[in-house]
């Protein structure tokens, strides 16, 4: 039998990283999504400066 203290110290580390790991995954998220945010902004950036360059040829 396994002694009940131990079961309720590996259910708090258990329960401890699967915070941590949420945290992780929400941290991720973020900074995939501002990633995407950036490219989209620097793609909008390229496209006005090439009908820019369009324009004065």
């Amino acid at each position: 039998m396994i002694p009940a203290p131990f079961i309720d110290k590996l259910t708090a580390i258990l329960a401890w990283l699967a915070e941590r790991l949420a945290e992780i995954r929400e941290r991720n998220a973020l900074r995939a999504q501002a990633e995407l945010e950036q490219a989209e902004l620097e793609q909008a950036e390229l496209e006005q400066a090439a009908l820019e360059q369009a324009e004065r040829e």
